[in-house]
């Protein structure tokens, strides 16, 4: 888990995210992509357990930031190898999950735990997840590379887009310059996101897959792709989308991102 020293924008980070992610699961279950509900859901209820760690001061104790690490990592592991059944629904699937996270804690913070976590109605309608989602969204986003040169490729564009953005600005044509500045940021932004799934033990990419989503959502892009602005809205649109960008990472996390956004040198904040 991460943590740092601004323990208020902290939490506050936190407390946003919990219903970012609810949010994006809503969005996801209308669309019928019940692996992504149920995932997205996932992170909210991980952020509310954070969020009542936080307000009860048990971040600074390792033993329960080690068995919050513990019970993700069980549960995850257990959603990614489970198969369709015709009696589980996505719904069914996030309870047990559900459940599986409030145990690991003392019975004294059940009850605080359970009132963060947001509702799971738009779920009812929900299919569960079918077989090998996780394992297909990979090969889509690695496109036959291994992570590593994933990686490599993302923080190469972003540092031609960065050099081409110089050359449009020094010429006059801003609209172009900010253009391949938001082209750089993009690159750079997924190439942060891998880099932190990997450090964190995330072999689906399944963190990159949400915090991307949420990000484009929160930019006021539809869908997983943020195609260039209009010329006239460009320069609006590259400090939107770089505001959502930083919004879904918590404070700890800022300064790795923006020196990914800066010289392309990703130095991560990852615990």
């Amino acid at each position: 888990m991460l943590s740092d020293l601004d323990h208020t924008r902290t939490r506050q980070a936190l407390a946003t995210q919990v219903d970012d992610y609810a949010e994006l699961s809503d969005q996801y279950a209308a669309s019928g992509d019940a692996r992504r509900a149920a995932l997205a859901i996932w992170a909210s209820d991980v952020r509310a357990v954070q969020c009542v760690l936080w307000e009860r001061g048990l971040v600074a104790s390792d033993e329960p930031t080690e068995r919050l690490q513990g019970v993700l990592q069980d549960v995850e592991t257990a959603l990614a190898g489970r198969g369709p059944a015709a009696d589980v629904s996505a719904r069914g699937i996030v309870e047990e999950a559900r459940r599986a996270l409030v145990t690991a804690f003392e019975e004294s913070l059940h009850e605080e735990l359970i009132a963060g976590f947001r509702s799971l109605d738009h779920l009812d309608d929900t299919a569960a997840p079918s077989a090998g989602g996780a394992n297909l969204a990979v090969q889509v986003r690695l496109a036959g590379r291994t992570g590593e040169q994933l990686v490599s490729d993302l923080l190469l564009a972003a540092a031609d887009s960065r050099a081409v953005a110089k050359v449009m600005a020094e010429v006059g044509d801003v609209d172009e310059a900010h253009r391949q500045a938001a082209s750089a940021d993009r690159a750079g932004f997924e190439a942060y996101l891998v880099l932190a799934s990997a450090a964190s033990g995330d072999a689906t990419l399944a963190t990159t897959e949400l915090r991307w989503d949420l990000a484009a959502a929160k930019s006021g892009r539809s869908g997983s792709e943020w195609d260039d602005a209009p010329i006239g809205t460009v320069r609006w649109s590259a400090r939107a989308m770089r505001h959502a960008m930083c919004s879904v990472v918590v404070p700890a996390e800022e300064q790795a991102l923006l020196s990914v956004f800066d010289n392309g040198a990703p130095v991560l904040a990852v615990g």
